[in-house]
């Protein structure tokens, strides 16, 4: 994780504190002591969500502590099938609505519901025809409150989850092909990370 965030965060928050001092003259009494008593905040604030973040990703990942994260997905399949299985994909998703599908744009857009953490994510699809047979998928997440400092890896899970939903998709679909081309069976094996598959042929 990046230690920088530990300066920014609590440093933004205590002058926020500090700024509503100047308004309305409560907490501490002095726009010094709110400024502390906001990046102590922060500062906590900060502890927690990298604690639950933790819990849902690597520790080495420092995808997973972006507030606005993003992924790209490649799709061995036409586009329309394509646009179907992201509108699937909201399926997976806690508490997910679908709330606009543009076939011709390419544009398809969810709303996670409101937990203990945040008021909810937006989601947003933006697909792109490489080829008569591949399609590209940008996967985007951003909390529905635009202030947000933190994400809670809410929106990296949410991403997680849909990532291996269209995979697993990417998977059923290779292995229909290999079945009906192939005449000795295979296994395969896809890779989410390297959004590359192995082949081990028996």
């Amino acid at each position: 994780m990046k230690i920088s965030r530990y300066i920014y965060i609590p440093f933004k928050i205590g002058i926020l504190y500090a700024f509503l001092y100047l308004l309305f003259g409560k907490l501490t009494g002095s726009f010094a002591g709110d400024f502390v008593v906001g990046s102590i905040f922060g500062l906590v604030m900060l502890f927690y969500n990298d604690y639950r973040v933790r819990k849902v990703a690597s520790k080495d990942d420092e995808g997973a502590y972006q507030v606005r994260p993003k992924r790209k997905i490649i799709l061995f399949t036409n586009y329309e099938k394509s646009f179907e299985w992201c509108k699937e994909s909201i399926s997976v998703i806690r508490k997910g609505k679908l709330k606009e599908a543009n076939y011709e744009q390419g544009i398809i857009k969810a709303k996670l519901g409101i937990n203990w953490h945040n008021l909810g994510n937006k989601i947003t699809y933006k697909l792109t025809k490489l080829t008569e047979v591949t399609t590209e998928v940008e996967i985007s997440s951003v909390p529905i409150m635009r202030t947000a400092m933190v994400d809670y890896g809410v929106g990296w899970k949410t991403l997680k989850d849909i990532d291996d939903f269209l995979n697993e998709k990417n998977l059923e679909m290779n292995r229909k092909y290999l079945e009906k081309n192939k005449t000795i069976p295979a296994d395969t094996h896809f890779d989410s990370k390297l959004n590359k598959e192995e082949i081990f042929v028996k």
